[in-house]
């Protein structure tokens, strides 16, 4: 465990950015599979299993600084 005190929308910024395309591209995964498009539902996961690779580098970074990822402050 890291002592973390919850990072601002600004100092996340990339973290929340990677966030939020694992959520557009499972979103879009879903809506192809439902329409049986299974191709372009496969190509959607592949990309939230890449920019999930990616948010876990930005938050290692951010925790190395002592700062956690405010994922659901508004």
């Amino acid at each position: 465990m890291r002592d973390l005190r919850l990072g601002t929308p600004d100092e996340a910024r990339d973290a929340l950015a990677e966030y939020g395309a694992i959520v557009r591209s499972l979103d879009a995964a879903y809506a192809a599979e439902a329409q049986g498009a299974l191709p372009l539902a496969q190509a959607s996961i592949d990309a939230a299993r890449s920019a999930m690779d990616r948010l876990l580098a930005a938050g290692e970074r951010l925790a190395s600084q002592g700062i956690g990822i405010p994922f659901w402050q508004e």
